[in-house]
């Protein structure tokens, strides 16, 4: 008997690490490399504008068209030239995005911090006796901070380097 369930012990435990040797990070993400450049009024958004890719429907790759819970969402945030590159939400970095439609959004913020105290490194006391808070503004456009607003699509294509570039203006 106590061979019987050493045998089956043994059995469970190896179809166990069979299973979990098949899942490694990416296996299923087949990205394509997504790149460009944005520009705002003619100068190029950056450093730290923050591009957006959300799929249209559902995930591209797996033909899932129905539930966006499944959607794989990409970002990248532009260099001083306005330049990004996208990064898959659960992918490498700067590998870029699953093929498919995306509606696109693009945030450039200003942020500025409030004034430390010196002695304790916290925000000071406001003169409504509140701490101070940062002061963040937006450099462009809020349309533009809101995919189903900004009215910027992009196509990402499998097996082929895509370069979108965004031309934002006021």
């Amino acid at each position: 008997m106590t061979h019987f369930w050493f045998k089956t012990c043994g059995l469970l435990v190896l179809a166990s690490v069979v299973m979990l040797m098949g899942c490694k990070k990416g296996d299923s993400l087949k990205t394509a490399i997504t790149k460009g450049t944005v520009t705002f009024n003619g100068s190029p958004a950056g450093p730290g504008a923050e591009v957006f890719f959300q799929p249209v429907g559902g995930n591209a790759a797996s033909g899932d068209t129905k539930s966006a819970i499944t959607a794989e969402a990409a970002m990248g945030k532009t260099n001083d030239k306005g330049e990004y590159v996208l990064t898959s939400m659960n992918g490498e970095p700067d590998k870029g995005a699953l093929p498919g439609e995306y509606e696109v959004s693009v945030t450039w913020r200003d942020v500025k911090e409030p004034e430390l105290d010196p002695v304790t490194h916290s925000p000071v006391m406001g003169k409504d006796g509140k701490p101070t808070v940062p002061e963040i503004t937006n450099k462009i456009p809020a349309n533009y901070t809101n995919p189903k607003t900004s009215g910027l699509t992009a196509k990402v294509v499998e097996g082929q380097e895509n370069v979108i570039d965004f031309t934002l203006t006021e």
